[in-house]
């Protein structure tokens, strides 16, 4: 059962948001599948080249309809999949200045 949300909440809770992180990062990374335990491993170690990362960011915005901070579009401000969460949360909610 789904507590009703409150004005000023996230649309999303953060199991969503991360599981959705998961599989829009997953569907970027060529020939690599990441599980939510790899939270903290970086992405380039875990193959993402430049290319892929632009790609990631692109898909992350269409799939949550927002838009990243430009501040936020490096590789190392993005570059485990708990910073994109936390990057997601914040604009979700309507807090980029606080990230």
């Amino acid at each position: 059962q789904k507590k009703e949300k409150k004005l000023g909440e996230s649309q999303m809770d953060t199991e969503e948001i991360n599981i959705k992180v998961l599989e829009v990062v997953n569907s970027c990374l060529d020939g690599t599948e990441l599980i939510w335990e790899d939270a903290n491993e970086e992405l380039v170690s875990a193959g993402m080249d430049s290319i892929e990362f632009i790609r990631m960011i692109v898909a992350l915005e269409d799939a949550f309809d927002c838009r990243i901070p430009d501040e936020k579009l490096q590789i190392e401000e993005m570059d485990t999949l708990n910073k994109i969460a936390e990057v997601l949360c914040s604009v979700i909610d309507g807090n980029v200045e606080s990230i």
